[in-house]
């Protein structure tokens, strides 16, 4: 935290009161700063951060959560997926995304001509044929 460490580093010159008043910082948070002692949880995410990186730089830093929780296990940690994807998470590690494709035609292709220009009336039988893209069946076959 930037204000505490600005804090800590001027005390000797003025009031730690002062400080905080003047960069608008309860004391209590400057001395609960102070005074904190990483939790087991924390110094066990940082020992398992170390391998995770590590693992993300063997794999050219293409894995993801799920890959990296299976070369955890592998190793013999255990440990679940969700905390794989918050140390991740918080330390910036991605992995690669299948990218998303457009499924509904190609936007580089041009519509087909109306040849009708809309007029479906028939003088005679067999002069316009009509369909969607569905099959249809006829005399001859499909």
């Amino acid at each position: 935290m930037t204000g505490c460490r600005f804090v800590h580093d001027h005390q000797a010159e003025h009031a730690v009161s002062d400080l905080c008043r003047v960069i608008d910082l309860p004391r209590s948070t400057y001395y609960a700063w102070l005074h904190y002692q990483p939790s087991q949880r924390e110094w066990d995410d940082n020992a398992l951060l170390s391998e995770i990186e590590e693992i993300h730089t063997l794999s050219r830093h293409t894995c993801g959560a799920p890959r990296i929780l299976g070369q955890l296990r592998h190793r013999g940690h255990r440990v679940g997926r969700h905390r794989v994807a918050r140390i991740m998470v918080e330390h910036g590690l991605v992995g690669v995304h299948g990218s998303k494709r457009w499924r509904r035609g190609r936007p580089d292709t041009a519509y087909a001509p109306d040849l009708l220009e809309r007029d479906f009336s028939a003088t005679r039988p067999d002069e316009r044929w009509v369909a969607d893209i569905s099959e249809f069946h006829c005399f001859d076959g499909k």
